[in-house]
């Protein structure tokens, strides 16, 4: 839902936002964003130059962008990296709409898929495993 700009369409819609002018400024931050984060995907050799300027001009991700995204993800120092289902689900519709009360149902929606279900879903078992060999488990915590 990011990447085709459906969150920014359900805000015009709702009314939230004060004037035109914002809402063309956040359309083309998101067309920025889009662009930075291909290259960067590019550029860490997740995305060849023939998959970046195929994916720019698609309205919705492949299943192998959103493999390469956590996997960059996945590559960063962060000692915590969570994975959103609904990107590995392909779920366009985003989970929170900040600044909606009534108008969206917020935090309510569920997954097309169950959790049972899910532990054999194919992206989800393809994640997990590009995750694992990008992040391996740490032994030896420190207690807490």
């Amino acid at each position: 839902g990011w990447w085709a700009g459906q969150d920014l369409r359900l805000r015009l819609r709702l009314g939230l936002f004060p004037d035109q002018p914002l809402f063309e400024k956040q359309l083309l931050d998101r067309a920025q964003e889009r662009v930075r984060l291909i290259m960067a995907l590019q550029h860490a050799g997740l995305l060849s130059v023939e998959e970046a300027a195929e994916v720019l001009g698609r309205q919705s991700l492949k299943a192998s962008v959103v493999e390469a995204i956590h996997a960059f993800l996945a590559k960063t120092p962060s000692a915590v990296m969570l994975v959103n289902l609904e990107d590995v689900l392909g779920v366009a519709e985003q989970t929170n709409l900040p600044g909606t009360t009534d108008e969206q149902p917020n935090w309510r929606r569920k997954l097309p898929v169950d959790l049972q279900a899910l532990t054999t879903h194919k992206k989800m078992r393809t994640l997990i495993r590009i995750l694992a060999g990008l992040r391996p488990r740490r032994t030896g915590g420190t207690g807490h």
